[in-house]
């Protein structure tokens, strides 16, 4: 046992010399061992503290590594050392506003949350991360208890449903699907909330019907 160890060991060791703290972190991050990707993503920060690289993609994953062993105040903490540029890199910036908006509302601070997801919205890229931000916003509004947010919810995802500004031509038809699915259920949800059961039901049938044509 004490052999097999030692040789695991000197294994790893000449693998760490090969690729670097950075490349095995990535790899763990891709293959979505979070933990893993965390322990050597920090062993290569201890390392490399006092270089002056920009390291923005190294704490974008970094924050996203954490989000995944749900360490959020790290992830925001991480994200928030990202240094994209609207203009030259719109997808990352845009993207880590959204995974910013989630660390946000974990750590119960709702306003700051909706506040990235609006800045995504306003963006108007119509892609993907748009209209993820748009349905993290309606779902965070309809579960705040707020009623004037429960009705921000309400128009949400009914513009989801009817497509406004979503360009079809960026979003794959399935996600289009899928995404309808959870706006008729959350309209379904809202209805509950307002005791118009007979609402509720029909939109809990539509999310079902939109369901299965994935």
């Amino acid at each position: 046992i004490i052999k097999n160890s030692l040789n695991l060991e000197w294994i790893n060791s000449l693998e760490i010399e090969e690729k670097g703290y950075y490349r095995i972190g990535t790899d763990y991050f891709e293959k979505q061992n979070f933990e893993k990707a965390v322990e050597y993503f920090e062993k290569y920060l201890s390392e490399n503290e006092n270089i002056d690289d920009d390291l923005t993609y190294f704490y974008y994953y970094l924050g996203q590594a954490y989000q995944g062993i749900q360490n959020y105040e790290k992830a925001l903490g991480n994200l928030q050392l990202t240094k994209f540029s609207k203009e030259d890199n719109a997808k990352a910036y845009y993207t880590t506003q959204f995974l910013k908006a989630i660390s946000y509302y974990k750590i119960n601070n709702l306003e700051e949350s909706l506040n990235s997801l609006k800045e995504v919205i306003t963006s108007e890229r119509n892609d993907e991360i748009y209209l993820r931000s748009l349905v993290n916003y309606g779902s965070y509004c309809l579960n705040s208890g707020i009623s004037e947010r429960q009705e921000e919810a309400f128009k949400t995802f009914n513009s989801i449903i009817k497509g406004d500004g979503i360009d079809t031509k960026k979003i794959k038809k399935s996600f289009l699907d899928k995404t309808s699915s959870i706006a008729y259920y959350n309209l379904a949800l809202f209805h509950k909330i307002k005791n118009e059961f007979h609402l509720a039901k029909s939109n809990y049938q539509k999310a079902l019907e939109t369901c299965e044509n994935l």
